[in-house]
């Protein structure tokens, strides 16, 4: 089982990284995640989906046609059970 405080603290930083760059960014965006353990499991012209699976994470990041991240969206693996 995951650690709750550490899980919390994963998706502070995360929310943090995008917050911290511009749309257009999304290469700078997709790094800092990888460097938070985040892997690449999906993904498609439209939309880029990672895990870290250590922390129990999922992030979809939806793209514009021009690469550009226009929306994200954090779970939990425990919200995506439900």
């Amino acid at each position: 089982m995951v650690n709750r405080e550490r899980q919390d603290e994963t998706v502070r930083r995360v929310e943090d990284i995008f917050s911290s760059y511009q749309p257009e960014q999304s290469g700078l965006i997709l790094g800092e995640l990888s460097s938070l353990g985040f892997v690449r499991v999906g993904g498609n012209p439209a939309a880029v989906s990672m895990e870290n699976k250590g922390m129990e994470i999922f992030v979809v990041a939806g793209m514009d046609e021009q690469g550009r991240m226009v929306s994200h969206e954090i779970r939990r693996f425990e919200e995506i059970r439900k």
